[in-house]
Order: C-alpha cells, then sequence, then structure tokens
C-alpha cells in the first residue's frame, strides 16, 4: 500500500524542506524541528480543562475531559499517564499537547502527561526513573488528585511508550503501583540489535522518522552501548512477558520501528498478557499527532474505546 493521501502531502513537505537529506543530528537542532512540525499537526479540542501540577519533582500536565469536570473530586477519576516520545532527547509537554487533549476528551477519562528529563543532559536510566517515580507520586497522592488508584494506565509514543513498557514491568514486580493497561503507540522495543529489524532499512529514509535519527537517539540517551540490551531499553528481549497489563500495540506501516513493535506485541500475546495489535496501512511515525487525518481519529476511537473498557467500571 502507499502512503495515505491524508499524510502524504505533510511527509513530502518535510522531505522537500529537509532537501532528501538528512537533518543537523544535534540535540538543540532537533528540538526546535520537531516542536515546528508538532505545532502544525493541530491543536486538539479545546474542551479540555488543563493545568499543571508536580508529580515527585516533574512536572506534569493533567488534562479532565468536560465530562469529568462536576464530579466529586473525592470520588477519583480513571487515569491514563501519557509519555511523550522523541527518542528521550526531544518533545515535551508542548508537542503533544494536542494529542493529549485528544485522547482525554475521547476516551472521558483524565490524562496526565509527564516532563520527563531529556538526554544528552541526563541520560540512561534518567527518564526510566522519572517514568517510574511519576506512577509513585501519582498513586501517592490520588486522593489530592483526583484519581482513582485502582483504575490507572500508563501509555506512550515511541520512545515514551518504551517508558510505559518498563513501567508496566515494574508493575508487574511490584516495584510500582499496579496499572490495569499499557497504551503502547509505535513503540521503541530493541535497542541491543536494531538491525535486525527490515522495517529499519526499508522505512529508514524518507518517513519522517529516519534510521539515523534513531541512531543518534539510542547514542545521546544511552551512551554507553553496553546498557542498550538492558530489558529498560530493548524489552523485546525480556525473559519473562507473563503477568503484565493488558496491552494496546499501535503501529505503523512505513515507520522503521514498525517490526519490533509487531515483535513486541507477537511477544506480548506469547507470554499470555491480553494484547490488541494494530499495524496502520498507509500511516508513519508520528501519525498519530496528525490529529485532524483519518488515520489518525480512527485510531483515537479505536484507543479510547480500549481505555474505557479497562478503565471504566
Amino acid at each position: 500500500m502507499t502512503l495515505h493521501h491524508e499524510i502524504q502531502p505533510l511527509v513530502g513537505a518535510v522531505n522537500a524542506m529537509n532537501g532528501g537529506g538528512e537533518v543537523a543530528l544535534d540535540a538543540t537542532t532537533l528540538r526546535h524541528g520537531f516542536t515546528g512540525l508538532c505545532a502544525l499537526l493541530g491543536n486538539g479540542p479545546a474542551d479540555v480543562l488543563v493545568d499543571e501540577l508536580v508529580l515527585g519533582g516533574l512536572v506534569a500536565r493533567r488534562y479532565i475531559p468536560r465530562s469529568l469536570a462536576d464530579v466529586d473530586e473525592h470520588v477519583g477519576s480513571p487515569t491514563l499517564v501519557w509519555f511523550h516520545g522523541g527518542g528521550w532527547v526531544i518533545g515535551s509537554l508542548d508537542t503533544h499537547d494536542a494529542l493529549c487533549r485528544e485522547l482525554a476528551a475521547r476516551s472521558g477519562v483524565m490524562v496526565v502527561a509527564v516532563d520527563y528529563r531529556l538526554a544528552p543532559e541526563h541520560t540512561f536510566p534518567a527518564a526510566h526513573l522519572d517514568a517510574m517515580a511519576a506512577l509513585t507520586a501519582l498513586i501517592a497522592d490520588a486522593g489530592d488528585l483526583g484519581v482513582e488508584p485502582g483504575a490507572v494506565a500508563v501509555g506512550g509514543d515511541s520512545a515514551g511508550a518504551n517508558l510505559a513498557i518498563a513501567v508496566a514491568a515494574g508493575a508487574a514486580h511490584g516495584h510500582v503501583p499496579p496499572v490495569q493497561l499499557q497504551v503502547l503507540v509505535y513503540p521503541v522495543t530493541d535497542l541491543a540489535d536494531p538491525g535486525a529489524h527490515p522495517s529499519r532499512r526499508k522505512n529508514g529514509q524518507g518517513y519522517l522518522l529516519t534510521d539515523a535519527t534513531l541512531r543518534f537517539f539510542a547514542e545521546t540517551y544511552a551512551p554507553d552501548g553496553a546498557t542498550r540490551p538492558s530489558e529498560l531499553l530493548s524489552p523485546l528481549y525480556a525473559q519473562d512477558l507473563s503477568g503484565r497489563a493488558p496491552a494496546v500495540v499501535v503501529t505503523a506501516e512505513y515507520d522503521p520501528l514498525r517490526d519490533e513493535g509487531d515483535a513486541f506485541a507477537r511477544r506480548l500475546g506469547a507470554a499470555g498478557v491480553p494484547t490488541e495489535h494494530r499495524c496502520v496501512e498507509g500511516a508513519v511515525h508520528l501519525f498519530l499527532q496528525m490529529v485532524e487525518t483519518s488515520p489518525a481519529r480512527e485510531q483515537l476511537d479505536l484507543l479510547a474505546r480500549s481505555i474505557r473498557s479497562r478503565l471504566v467500571r
């Protein structure tokens, strides 16, 4: 299949701006470019209440759908904790604001996005420790934050999905509070042997996210190559995936991360973890943030349905 007709213009425009080559691979340039790109992808619904809070010393942004605005805060709301993508190097609360607004509005649950530390200023395992600390702090302050402790999911896109996987693993092992669902959108699952996946070569140039950028992210966040086979960075090779929270895994046909995400979904299923897996035809990495396109809208609705089914009683 070819690129979806609503996605093709953006991919073509980015390729034209880059002149068919790689952008400068340094954190400052990539952060600036990513912020500008995300600003073009849509604003998300305005009918969501947004405020900021602090979780274990980390800034977070809370999105409360209007349907929950008048609910007694002492009752507690189902909550999705979201970790933004960006290779542990780029991305922010602002780059993923529209996506988090959509997730809250469509699912009817509260979304809490976490502003974790980034590399090169903070290398592995800083982001992973922050993700686990954020969930722990959220549950510890559940009463004050209006969170129902028994109805919490973790999720993220790309490197953020990798963080969500780590938190779900920590929950399964009793290191952090339990979660009821993991929402994994084009997850990074293999820093140990990424070249083993054909999609890294087939889709590694010309589809927004490149193989060279992925290698830069890995080298920046995990400069000590010996750490990359760890379960945190390469959960595809975890010895035991059983006992983890049910998962929803979304991958994209033209994403260099497609194969490792698909493989992780298969491993979860084989381990007995209830797993929904969709590889979206004609889509690229970042497509879910293209909130005004029909592929994003369709998948957001499906994600919202899965979130509600696991969290809303």
